[in-house]
């Protein structure tokens, strides 16, 4: 199943679009923290990823070390490959791997094939086949996971079988991506009489594996791909996996141990990624944050951080339709709040104020999609950020 430990598709977060600098004036950029290294152990086995990035913050390469009893026994480098027009991922390939990916008239990802080279030939070993749809209650949705294998024929020919059914399963998914049950229809080639439910818990932590394009399909679920992460698992009501992380000051994962058998030690670096022009979108959405701002009072608003210093406060967190921002001790002047992607550090809301101490904006999530988001605020008596998370 080696893999499935190599490749990750955003099969239900979108990938990041393009983004161009304007013409004439230098494009602007920001400092992201992304995930470097993984190293993952069990047994006597240990996985190495380490990744590296292009210039708008994606994925660019992906090594991955495996190692047996402290010795290296193979490593590989797969390259990622975009849409220049969509972003959208079409291939992650080596020299002996490649995955592709296939997408629907509506750009929703439909298929991905992998195929190996063998003998000078490119022999397709697996296909994956995704049906997604809304969920009867209109809260998430629901994905159809169906994975076909083929065997190599006898004789070292280099023949593959015909694809099989290997494992299928259907996926119930909340509105910020975060898997809520599996439900396992098919595994190892045998369609299940008694079909079982797996249950998934979140933290309320940052996922560094979101849009990663990696682990998605490890261990066959899409665990690895939410927003937050994982840290129970149960299966027909028993606990079967717990997770215990240590976090950094960010929020991050910088360890997780599983079952107190096996552990995953995760290493950050700054990426340089574009910060885009504010949307066309949201314009309707500053209107609205405008005009909630007339006639507004601070009478509500009494913690404060100590003299000059702003406080602000964000509510409700995490946010569904919309959110307050109340600040005090901003000082007189212009200030600017800003909403950026928390993974991309693009822009997604901007407004200019001028204010006189305080201030009070009531934000719609029209144009902020299920995520974590950072919403900055700076002023005359300086600049305050916070994470929100939009579900």
């Amino acid at each position: 199943m080696k893999s499935t430990l190599l490749f990750c598709l955003c099969l239900l977060v979108a990938v990041a679009p393009k983004v161009q600098a304007q013409p004439g004036s230098p494009q602007k950029t920001n400092a992201v923290h992304r995930l470097a290294q993984l190293v993952d152990s069990f047994d006597k086995i240990q996985y190495r990823h380490l990744f590296t990035y292009d210039r708008q913050g994606r994925p660019a390469t992906h090594q991955l070390d495996y190692s047996k009893d402290g010795k290296l026994v193979s490593t590989g480098i797969l390259n990622y490959a975009y849409d220049p027009a969509t972003g959208k991922l079409l291939s992650k390939t080596s020299d002996k791997t490649k995955y592709l990916c296939f997408y629907n008239s509506q750009g929703a990802l439909e298929k991905i094939t992998q195929e190996v080279l063998f003998k000078d030939k490119w022999v397709l070993c697996e296909e994956t086949l995704l049906q997604e749809k809304a969920h009867p209650s209109g809260n998430g949705k629901m994905v159809l996971f169906t994975l076909l294998k083929s065997t190599p024929l006898p004789g070292n020919s280099g023949k593959m079988s015909a694809l099989e059914l290997y494992l299928q399963k259907e996926y119930v998914l909340d509105k910020s991506n975060n898997i809520q049950r599996a439900k396992t229809l098919v595994t190892n080639y045998k369609t299940l009489e008694q079909p079982y439910w797996t249950e998934f818990y979140h933290d309320a932590k940052p996922n560094p594996f979101q849009n990663m394009f990696v682990e998605r399909w490890y261990q066959f679920d899409l665990e690895n791909g939410g927003l937050t992460n994982v840290n129970r698992k149960r299966v027909n009501g028993q606990i079967i996996e717990d997770r215990v992380y240590d976090y950094n000051e960010l929020g991050y994962p910088v360890k997780c141990t599983i079952n107190d058998k096996r552990t995953k030690v995760y290493s950050y670096e700054l990426v340089e990624v574009p910060v885009t022009e504010k949307p066309a979108e949201v314009l309707a959405a500053e209107e609205k944050a405008s005009a909630a701002v007339a006639g507004k009072t601070s009478g509500s608003i009494a913690k404060t951080e100590g003299p000059d210093k702003p406080f602000v406060l964000l509510y409700p967190n995490p946010a569904t339709v919309n959110f307050t921002v109340k600040a005090n001790q901003l000082g007189k002047g212009d200030a600017v709040l800003r909403v950026y992607d928390y993974f991309s550090m693009r822009v997604v809301y901007e407004v200019n104020y001028q204010v006189d101490g305080q201030m009070e904006a009531l934000i719609t999530t029209d144009a902020m999609p299920p995520s974590l988001y950072i919403v900055e605020l700076t002023s005359p008596a300086g600049k305050n950020r916070q994470r929100l998370l939009v579900k």
